[in-house]
């Protein structure tokens, strides 16, 4: 048996990840809104997504970008309210047929975590759950889902690394014992309304623990995100290292999942980028700007056609890049960057070689390459807002702009179009077909096939800025059919060799 037998919405379907603070301001005081979404979500369904993912808007101190939530009923006030929230529900169209005692908290003093051992704090979760899906809501994502269940002795972590003051300990608060009794209790409430759920489960260390967590007839969470392939350029101790990746490093985890679940009732959650993530054409291709756009699309047709469902951030679609690599450490807000920076400064403040790695890696890793404002117009800052944004906007937005975009056929935004309606078009070879990847010690390529029964494809990605020769004869994957679709053009045939950056899929025999 294989996950191809269990249909549903959620896996034929893709996710668009709004981050509010950053989408469009509609009121002009700097900060992005829910009223803000709505006035694009004409540009949202063009794109050809089916499902949005509001980033935290809850009420909250904004201590941590809206993950310390004060009031799970309440919406954000610079965000909008909870009325905003039932219009952009209801706006957005239809699917056919989100005291005196110590107390343990795991990230800020502000986000203390909750005792899920206390019957009554679970049902205040469930009420939660409910109420939102009461108004129209179709699923959540779920963060650290896998920490809500904790050793209750609470013995000190074990020290693994000397040389650090902080020590990890995550053999104690994560995968606890009662996690998947927690989980069933919110699958069973999600199964009610034929909702969806995408969990975020870091530390889960081997594939049977994921795998308990998201298999089908186990009816807990419907899929997670990896962390493996966004952790790839980390450094040894910390993400702000510096690290080295090669093609063959990121193919074998892809493949390790995509082989994984499908064999075992699984579902995978696809993504290059998220609000935690940099933009993903400087991570893994480094593109220069006349490669940019060709880049993008061979991102794009590379993720989506695998097995699981594609999630797409704001600005992905456009291909917003990195923070320029001349913003000082002023322009920085993410706390993970300023906080290393601190650290650092006391540390090594005569070392300047270390300190300026420390910089570059900031703009190759820092969370804030994703939260800088949406591009939406060549105009004053960028057209998200008619004052200064809360935060500054990328300058390369004059060349990349939405307004630019939609109307041209070529565009990356359109060209994501394409690789989504080629998805449903083939629906059971690009969401139910097995995956098998071919080629893995190639340095350069990205290949892989689908296949449904007797229909098979074939997607071949050039990861490199240089013409690579690939037959794929000699791979042994079939005669070519038909030319499904190639980021250079409508039209274009396989020759046996791909350009920079190009990316081709295959119908073959």
């Amino acid at each position: 048996m294989s996950a191809s037998v269990n249909r549903a919405w959620w896996k034929e379907s893709s996710v668009y990840q709004i981050w509010p603070a950053s989408y469009k301001d509609s009121n002009n005081d700097g900060i992005g809104d829910i009223p803000g979404i709505i006035s694009k979500l004409d540009y949202i369904k063009g794109l050809g997504v089916d499902i949005i993912w509001l980033s935290p808007s809850y009420k909250s101190p904004q201590v941590d970008m809206g993950y310390d939530i004060s009031d799970y009923y309440s919406i954000h006030p610079p965000y909008g309210t909870v009325e905003d929230v039932e219009k952009l529900i209801s706006s957005a169209w239809k699917y056919d047929d989100l005291t005196g005692e110590y107390y343990l908290h795991l990230y800020a003093e502000e986000q203390p975590d909750l005792n899920w051992e206390h019957p009554p704090v679970r049902k205040a979760v469930h009420d939660i759950i409910r109420f939102w899906l009461d108004k129209g809501c179709d699923g959540f994502r779920m963060d650290v889902i896998n920490f809500i269940s904790k050793n209750q002795e609470f013995p000190d972590g074990p020290v693994t690394n000397p040389d650090t003051p902080w020590q990890w300990g995550y053999s104690h608060y994560a995968n606890g014992p009662r996690l998947h009794e927690y989980l069933q209790e919110i699958g069973k409430i999600l199964q009610e309304y034929d909702a969806f759920s995408v969990g975020e489960m870091p530390f889960a260390t081997t594939l049977e623990d994921v795998l308990k967590a998201v298999r089908f007839d186990r009816k807990e969470i419907n899929m997670i995100f990896d962390f493996e392939h966004v952790d790839v350029d980390h450094g040894k101790l910390d993400k702000f290292g510096s690290g080295s990746w090669k093609l063959t490093d990121l193919k074998r985890m892809f493949n390790k999942w995509q082989t994984f679940m499908y064999e075992n009732e699984g579902w995978n959650a696809l993504y290059w980028e998220n609000h935690d993530q940099p933009r993903s054409i400087d991570r893994y291709t480094g593109a220069s700007a006349e490669h940019s756009v060709i880049a993008g699309k061979m991102l794009a047709t590379c993720l989506a056609l695998m097995a699981g469902t594609p999630f797409i951030y704001q600005g992905q679609e456009l291909g917003m890049r990195n923070v320029p690599i001349e913003w000082p450490i002023e322009e920085y807000q993410d706390i993970d960057c300023l906080n290393h920076w601190k650290r650092h400064l006391e540390t090594d403040h005569d070392n300047v070689e270390a300190l300026t790695s420390y910089r570059k890696e900031y703009q190759k890793k820092s969370r804030d390459n994703a939260r800088t404002p949406v591009q939406w117009t060549a105009g004053p800052n960028a057209g998200f807002s008619d004052v200064k944004p809360w935060m500054s906007v990328n300058p390369n937005y004059t060349q990349i702009n939405a307004e630019n975009q939609v109307s041209d056929p070529t565009s990356l935004y359109n060209y994501w179009r394409s690789v989504l309606s080629l998805r449903k078009k083939y629906l059971d070879i690009f969401v139910y077909g097995d995956f098998v990847l071919v080629d893995r010690d190639n340095e350069n390529l990205f290949a892989y096939t689908r296949q449904f029964e007797d229909q098979k494809a074939l997607v071949v990605c050039n990861f490199t800025d240089r013409t690579v020769e690939w037959d794929s004869a000699e791979n042994l994957v079939g005669e070519v059919k038909e030319v499904l679709l190639n980021n250079y053009g409508v039209g274009e045939k396989f020759r046996g060799e791909l350009r920079p950056y190009e990316a081709i899929v295959l119908l073959v025999a």
